[in-house]
């Protein structure tokens, strides 16, 4: 399975988060083709537009919570190095370990 086939793992299981969502599969026909097929199959008020769409949306979604995440994360990093920059330069660290 290669690095794409992962990728593609996420939407299938976004797609079944959606309970109008009934099946949700892809396949790759050939591995040396750069295509996949996606089945989605729904409830019958629920075109599987909707979901593909829904499924992208919230994926999006996601995506940009994590990457604020990441950086609060990157911003906590840069303080707690500033800090301890700072705490080594005042001879503060001698009792301090990690």
């Amino acid at each position: 399975m290669c690095l794409t086939e992962h990728y593609l793992l996420v939407l299938p299981r976004q797609l079944l988060k959606d309970p109008q969502v009934i099946f949700a599969g892809y396949k790759i026909p050939h591995p040396l083709e750069h295509k996949f097929v996606l089945r989605i199959q729904t409830t019958p008020d629920y075109s599987p537009q909707e979901a593909f769409t829904s499924a992208i949306t919230d994926l999006m979604s996601e995506v940009s919570l994590l990457e604020e995440r990441f950086r609060v994360c990157n911003l906590l990093i840069d303080l707690l190095c500033i800090s301890f920059w700072l705490m080594n330069k005042c001879g503060m660290t001698q009792n301090f370990h990690l």
